[in-house]
């Protein structure tokens, strides 16, 4: 071999020397990373499992939080959400003297016995948000105890129909970005989800103060599928549900209340038809307005179709016609509608009483 080739030959081993040993360094330091993002994954999940504790010797429904002494009412919220079967725990970070974090939730774990989905731990500024997702709508209610160790928040779940004797769930159309029929009246843009939303509100607050528990499907300008509303009513066991709606027509001139029921499911003593009729006559003569029909709800109306409790859609009013666009635009109006439906659930109610 000459001494060029010698040269040559040395020079392309260190060339592969030095690539062998920048691809080891490269696989090392990727094995490094992998196994502290695995470490890191492990805690992460053991940390969420570490939450809660399952608790046999605790009655069903039940969570015990053991929390610092010194903790009063005014440190815990309670925050119910049963359309989104949610319970939500909100704690102040500083009570009793000491600092609340995930990591106090680890080393106490909150002992539970309920049927849940999911849990999740987050913290704000102030406060720590302990939050279970549950398999059915829940009713939560807080007791605090004192304990010889500290203070220990006794959380119970409770289904509605076995804390409400009367259960209605009011359903306001549209919502979000599904606007519902449209109108312009005197430069004003009309949306029937507005519309919609400040009957049932207004229908509500009336209905609370005959002793009925109301829930609604939303509360604000939120996006519900029709399956979300009707199984929230569904799983309620509510005594009967109502969505609340305004319509169009091509003949400008119509106008009047309607109804529609459900014509599938059939419901002895007091059926989804004999709600319609009620809302249909009771609307009308609290608004004066002309009563039109009662019609089955169409096959592609699921919140109608699905319901497996009385249910009817109200159909308040006409867009497509210029006075019933001028009506819909006032309060006044807006109540009187509110006040013909709770006419009609109270005759309802005393339907099915007999």
């Amino acid at each position: 071999m000459t001494g060029k080739a010698a040269k040559a030959y040395v020079a392309a081993c260190l060339l592969v020397f030095a690539v062998s040993l920048c691809l080891l360094v490269y696989q090392g330091r990727k094995g490094v990373q992998a196994e502290e993002a695995s470490d890191l994954s492990a805690e992460t999940t053991a940390g969420q499992e570490n939450y809660l504790q399952y608790d046999a010797s605790l009655e069903e429904n039940t969570l015990l939080m053991q929390l610092p002494e010194g903790v009063t009412q005014q440190d815990i919220e309670l925050q119910s959400d049963c359309m989104a079967e949610k319970v939500t725990i909100r704690l102040r970070k500083e009570v009793g003297g000491k600092q609340l974090d995930r990591r106090y939730f680890q080393e106490h774990p909150i002992r539970q016995n309920i049927s849940l989905a999911e849990s999740e731990v987050k913290e704000e500024q102030d406060a720590v948000l302990f939050t279970v997702v549950l398999n059915q709508p829940q009713e939560a209610s807080v007791h605090l105890q004192r304990e010889t160790a500290g203070t220990e928040a006794e959380i119970t779940l409770q289904s509605p129909a076995s804390l409400y004797d009367k259960i209605v769930v009011l359903d306001a159309g549209h919502g979000g970005n599904d606007v519902g029929e449209t109108a312009v009246e005197q430069d004003v843009s009309l949306q029937e989800k507005d519309i919609t939303l400040a009957a049932v509100q207004k229908a509500g607050e009336l209905l609370l103060t005959q002793g009925i528990r109301v829930y609604y499907t939303r509360e604000d300008d939120s996006s519900r599928s029709p399956e979300e509303r009707v199984g929230f009513a569904n799983a309620l066991q509510a005594d009967m549900l109502i969505s609340v709606h305004v319509t169009s027509a091509e003949d400008t001139t119509v106008y009047g209340i309607r109804t529609e029921y459900n014509a599938q499911y059939f419901i002895p003593d007091f059926s989804s038809a004999d709600l319609a009729y009620l809302l249909l006559t009771e609307v009308a003569e609290s608004t004066n307005e002309k009563a039109l029909d009662i019609v089955p709800g169409q096959d592609d109306n699921v919140v109608i179709g699905e319901a497996v409790i009385p249910v009817a859609q109200l159909d308040m009013g006409f867009l497509s016609n210029r006075q019933e666009r001028k009506l819909l635009q006032r309060n006044v109006y807006i109540e009187k509608v509110a006040q013909g439906i709770c006419n009609a659930v109270l005759l309802a109610y005393k339907e099915m009483e007999k």
